[in-house]
């Protein structure tokens, strides 16, 4: 059985980098040690992001995310959401409004991902 690489330790180290890098270097974050990862085994879902009393949440699934790209880029998809969420702004998981689609088409284009996966 091969060993697993999507752990919370292993995300949260990307989260790390990603905020070093555009445009989430540009953008108000929160802190790293604001962020918790966790890994679910959820086959309805990719990710999933939330606040909690002091900290927000990242949730990737290994059930639906098994390559390096998928987990890269609902990572990512997870931190414009976060974006939005520190800013003040009312979003949940499901919040995929213009502000949203403008940012997350900036990062589609900054990694070259496909606007429509992503």
């Amino acid at each position: 059985m091969a060993e697993n690489f999507i752990r919370a330790e292993f995300i949260h180290a990307l989260y790390c980098a990603f905020l070093k890098a555009p445009p989430f270097n540009q953008l108000m974050m929160p802190e790293p040690d604001e962020v918790y990862c966790y890994i679910t085994d959820d086959k309805t879902i990719h990710g999933g992001m939330a606040k909690g009393r002091n900290h927000y949440q990242i949730h990737i699934s290994k059930a639906t995310c098994e390559h390096l790209n998928n987990v890269i880029m609902t990572l990512l998809h997870e931190m414009v959401h976060i974006h939005f969420l520190y800013r003040g702004d009312k979003v949940t998981f499901a919040t995929h409004d213009l502000k949203f689609k403008r940012l997350a088409n900036r990062v589609c284009k900054i990694y070259k991902f496909d606007k429509g996966t992503f």
